[in-house]
């Protein structure tokens, strides 16, 4: 029903709608490799229309290798089942490994605005010897904490 705005010009409301919409009878969809195995010959689909039809047809799998701080590698296989797994959210998602940096990227932010935030501590982090004798409070106390669990 269309909406009469007070300069008179007829809107139709927005629809709510996926941002992938299906693909019309009269279109053809391209599909490139997504996969780490080579096909053996191309294949025709027709009968997959929508875009969760091509991901549940060819089941795109990648195998990742990531390497960590001790620069061991870390392999992990990761199967995409939508359009929004192939961005940073959607493949951190996938990814124990990826998961596990991106905690830690939000730990070190909020210790650094606890930092920020306190100026006992701010000074602590200014002054190369306090700071030393912080950090190895800090490993003692990791110790203590390593020791009494087991």
């Amino acid at each position: 029903m269309p909406i009469n705005d007070p300069v008179g010009v007829s809107m139709k409301p927005d629809k709510p709608s996926e941002a992938i919409s299906d693909i019309a009878d009269n279109k053809t969809m391209i599909i490139a490799k997504l996969t780490d195995e080579m096909p053996i010959s191309p294949e025709v689909n027709t009968e997959s229309t929508t875009v969760k039809e091509v991901f549940e047809h060819y089941k795109p799998t990648v195998n990742f290798s990531f390497k960590d701080k001790n620069d061991a590698p870390v392999d992990e296989k990761m199967t995409f089942t939508n359009v929004g797994d192939f961005g940073k959210v959607g493949i951190t998602k996938k990814s124990n490994f990826l998961q596990k940096l991106e905690q830690d990227k939000r730990d070190y932010q909020s210790f650094s605005q606890i930092v920020k935030s306190n100026k006992i501590l701010e000074k602590v982090m200014n002054n190369p010897e306090a700071k030393e004798a912080y950090i190895a409070v800090l490993k003692d106390m990791i110790n203590e904490l390593d020791n009494s669990s087991k």
